[in-house]
């Protein structure tokens, strides 16, 4: 198991934690996008760091909230780690939200693509050719 801490592509209101944590039982990579349950919504999410439980006894004893499993996994990363880096730099820089100033990296066509897809997921593991054809079609 893995404790997680992820940045939703949605806008959290500013001084809010904008890193939240989360549990699962698969490696990721940073950069990868995921799907975590969000209040009474399930969002899309970059995963910032990962540590396995083992060595978060402590942060995870100490948490006065729940530590919810992440709903799905892509199984792709789509941010390498100086767009992480540089969007950091920009929400901090510009006093915005994370989430926000991440998003702005992305094609809303991909994003949205991608949630469609997840909506027809059945397993909670994207296929990776559905999401090459993407970086294909985007980044080439």
């Amino acid at each position: 198991m893995y404790i997680t801490k992820v940045a939703p592509l949605k806008k959290i209101p500013l001084p809010s934690p904008q890193l939240l944590t989360y549990f699962t039982s698969q490696k990721l990579e940073n950069g990868s996008l995921v799907f975590i349950p969000l209040r009474n919504k399930e969002v899309s999410a970059i995963v910032f760091s990962q540590e396995k439980v083992s060595e978060a006894k402590a942060e995870i004893k100490n948490a006065d909230f729940e530590i919810r499993p992440i709903s799905k996994v892509t199984g792709r990363r789509i941010m390498p780690d100086y767009q992480i880096r540089l969007a950091e730099w920009l929400s901090e820089y510009y006093w915005a939200s994370l989430g926000k100033t991440l998003s702005l990296f992305l094609p809303s066509h991909f994003l949205k693509k991608i949630i469609k897809e997840n909506s027809n997921c059945s397993k909670g593991v994207l296929a990776k050719s559905e999401i090459d054809d993407f970086f294909i079609l985007y980044f080439r």
